[in-house]
């Protein structure tokens, strides 16, 4: 029976020469290094690899004005959600699609969404 070597012998991959992007520091890398990607030195990388990301900026809606939709006479809009600070245009929206009040949980929720708060909600008809 022939004999396993107990030790194999790995081959490093080839090394490149770079310039860290972050430090300017001289630096060797395991590829070619591309001029189009940033390329970091070992301490650079470790330090931007545990760093929190960035929070992601929100994204801004502008509201649609309200002569972008017409008017429909067949839709009353003020009975649609009462008493929340919401567009005619909106409304009209709700009211086409046959809703004329809140869910429970949209009832509690749309007032903190319209203030821009963040949301996490859960309601038992797992419409949240």
């Amino acid at each position: 029976m022939p004999s396993i070597p107990m030790t194999t012998r790995t081959r490093l991959p080839e090394q490149h020469p770079a310039v860290c992007t972050a430090c300017s520091a001289s630096t060797s890398v395991p590829f070619l290094p591309n001029p189009d990607k940033p390329v970091y030195c070992g301490s650079c990388f470790r330090s931007r690899r545990y760093r929190p990301p960035a929070p992601a900026k929100a994204a801004v809606i502008e509201p649609a004005l309200d002569d972008e939709y017409p008017d429909d006479p067949g839709i009353a809009v003020d009975s649609v959600f009462p008493g929340m600070a919401l567009k005619a245009a909106t409304r009209r929206a709700i009211a086409k699609m046959d809703i004329s009040g809140p869910t429970p949980i949209q009832e509690k929720s749309i007032p903190h969404l319209l203030e821009g708060r963040d949301l996490i909600g859960q309601a038992r008809t797992g419409s949240g």
